[in-house]
């Protein structure tokens, strides 16, 4: 997880860069595209918040509720 800051940003940098090249060229599209790109962001964020609460899991040295709350399963957010 430590370090993988980088990397995402620059996936997310790239996605967004394909997100405007396909926005100039289909118009008619945002709607879709845009909801497409939506898409694609909350399932890499809750693939991180999953494996972040996974590696807090892990943790055993420390039983408080700082840590107990990291090992929580993130949910995703409700929209509404």
């Amino acid at each position: 997880m430590s370090g993988s800051g980088v990397p995402r940003a620059l996936r997310t940098a790239e996605a967004a860069a394909r997100l405007a090249e396909d926005l100039l060229d289909r118009p008619g599209d945002v709607a879709t595209l845009l909801a497409e790109y939506e898409a694609a962001r909350d399932e890499e964020c809750t693939a991180y918040l999953t494996e972040r609460a996974a590696y807090y899991a892990a943790e055993r040295r420390y039983r408080t509720p700082f840590w107990a709350r990291r090992a929580s399963a993130a949910k995703p957010p409700v929209n509404g």
